[in-house]
């Protein structure tokens, strides 16, 4: 085992002109991102904060509960089974 990151500090990106021209570069056409992914960029131009690293809570309950997946903590994990 090589530790636990309890927090990284990153602040994803909430700028809705730079999330376009992210997808622009990945080959994406502004109107193909607008409609694809409207309710992000729509959500960040209206005022939704910006989403960034916890600090490492469920991994600290994780160590003293003495499991190995963060599953295991997590009230609601994602499911690790491919959508059907």
């Amino acid at each position: 085992m090589h530790g636990v990151e309890l927090s990284s500090g990153a602040i994803r990106n909430h700028d809705p002109e730079v999330m376009l021209k992210a997808f622009e570069i990945a080959g994406y056409g502004r109107n193909e991102t607008e409609v694809k992914f409207a309710g992000m960029l729509n959500a960040f131009r209206h005022g939704r904060l910006p989403m960034a690293a916890r600090h490492g809570d469920h991994r600290i309950v994780m160590l003293i509960a003495g499991e190995e997946n963060l599953r295991e903590v997590t009230m609601f994990p994602m499911n690790s089974r491919p959508k059907i």
